[in-house]
């Protein structure tokens, strides 16, 4: 399943790539992780409560992992991933080029499902210019 096709209450076991990692505290103090995680569709973000020292030291921007959680798209806080378990991917569990950004659009080139832009001006029967 792409990023893009996550709805709300979904679980999820799938390879995903880090894009971001910051470590931020509780209110009480403990440490937790707020991870940007995406495939070539976008990116959602991800919150890691527990198990954040063994973590730290595996997981970085770039690096392809599994994982394993679920998907919420909250009033407040809106789309989020609860991540349960991190893992490192099995060898050949997933295409490396699923994982990357799509191919980026030529400037003024405009989507074929959008409307033609009309921007014609032109003056009016009574001596003022509109727009159309």
């Amino acid at each position: 399943m792409l990023v893009r096709e996550l709805t709300d209450g979904c679980e999820i076991d799938q390879v995903l790539l880090v894009r971001e990692v910051e470590v931020r505290q509780k209110r009480d103090g403990r440490e937790f992780l707020k991870l940007a995680l995406g495939d070539r569709t976008g990116s959602v973000a991800a919150t890691i409560w527990d198990g954040v020292a063994e973590l730290l030291d595996h997981i970085r921007p770039g690096v392809p992992v599994r994982v394993i959680g679920r998907y919420a798209d909250h009033p407040r806080y809106g789309a989020e991933i609860t991540v349960r378990a991190l893992r490192r991917p099995a060898d050949g569990s997933f295409d490396p080029a699923d994982l990357l950004d799509g191919p980026p659009r030529r400037p003024g080139r405009r989507s074929a499902t959008r409307r033609p832009r009309r921007s014609t001006t032109r003056p009016t029967a009574t001596g003022c210019w509109s727009t159309r």
